[in-house]
């Protein structure tokens, strides 16, 4: 049983409603497909739960669904909200498409709605409280100006240092990447053309105040296989942090339309892909493609890369739980 979300690590919380599967607060269940999936609160992410502990939750699921009268339902989706609060969403027969567009519209609505609200709800604070010692201390006005967008700098820094993944071998084996070294990085293809590559530059290391010298350069990083999927497929959600409208999701879903995820991934691969520059579109349709490409890998059987990837976030999620007991060691 797993406890943070794949995508960003976030704990996923619990219910007391499922007692076969008793994780998250929003779940999501295909009966018909076999599929059942954790919604991630922090970044709206579906996390497919592991073979094995399926098919009995869903039948609760389903069951649980049919008995609540606190529920709304079109002919492909239905959500009811449960006496503890959990929240199940009932995929019915429909077509990849409209799923999709339920599915990542609900996701990219609610990522931009929390992007929108933290960067004027820190906006707000920021300027409240600049406004209290323009008051108490006699600031001058230009200083309450230079500071009114920092609730924006707090809530960018804090994006760029979420963990994306450790380095498990080369040169730069051990090392801690975040989404700001990240998110330089080029997708390509391997030699043979039969995975991902992760490419991230060379890059100057952090300068320090009253530093002599020039600090060298960090070394490019390579990550290839298995492990290249699982960073990538953990960064998108980073790149597309600010959400989507409408249209661009109908931009996104028209790039798939006649494409298979593996070869949509696979063409992005081949012509260079860059994780942050890339139009919102183009981003969109690569995580969708990502995601759809994974879950269809763990539902053929290779639930390997599933379970290694639910097996990162929680060592990610510890990764990130000790720093600040090893910041305080060092100071």
């Amino acid at each position: 049983m797993y406890r943070n979300c794949i995508f960003c690590s976030a704990r996923l919380g619990f219910n007391d409603a499922l007692e076969r599967f008793p994780v998250g607060r929003t779940l999501a269940f295909d009966g018909e497909k076999g599929r059942l999936w954790t919604v991630c609160r922090r970044c709206a992410r579906w996390n497919l739960a592991p073979l094995e502990e399926r098919w009995e939750a869903i039948e609760d699921a389903e069951r649980l669904f049919r008995d609540t009268r606190l529920r709304v339902q079109s002919e492909n989706i239905g959500i009811a909200k449960l006496g503890d609060g959990t929240r199940l969403i009932r995929v019915g027969e429909a077509l990849e498409g409209e799923v999709a567009a339920w599915r990542y519209g609900q996701a990219m609505a609610r990522r931009r709605l929390q992007h929108l609200s933290l960067a004027a709800g820190s906006v707000a604070v920021t300027g409240a409280t600049f406004g209290i010692l323009l008051a108490v201390t006699g600031f001058h006005f230009w200083a309450l100006g230079a500071f009114t967008g920092s609730g924006q700098a707090l809530q960018h820094w804090l994006a760029e240092r979420r963990i994306m993944g450790q380095v498990d071998d080369g040169p730069a084996a051990g090392e801690v990447l975040r989404w700001k070294r990240v998110r330089t990085g080029m997708v390509e293809p391997t030699v043979r053309g039969d995975g991902l590559v992760l490419r991230i530059p060379r890059t100057p290391r952090p300068h320090f105040l009253g530093a002599t010298a020039a600090p060298p350069r960090l070394p490019e990083v390579v990550v290839k296989g298995d492990a290249a999927l699982r960073m990538i497929t953990r960064a998108m959600p980073m790149a597309n942090a600010s959400g989507a409208r409408r249209s661009t999701l109908d931009d996104a879903l028209e790039l798939l339309a006649d494409t298979p995820p593996r070869e949509y991934v696979s063409n992005a691969a081949e012509e260079g892909f860059s994780l942050a520059y890339e139009q919102p579109p183009e981003r969109l349709a690569f995580e969708m493609a990502l995601n759809e490409e994974s879950e269809r890998r763990a539902m053929d059987g290779e639930l390997a890369a599933l379970e290694a990837m639910w097996r990162e976030a929680e060592q990610i999620a510890d990764i990130a739980d000790r720093l600040p007991d090893a910041l305080n060691e060092r100071t």
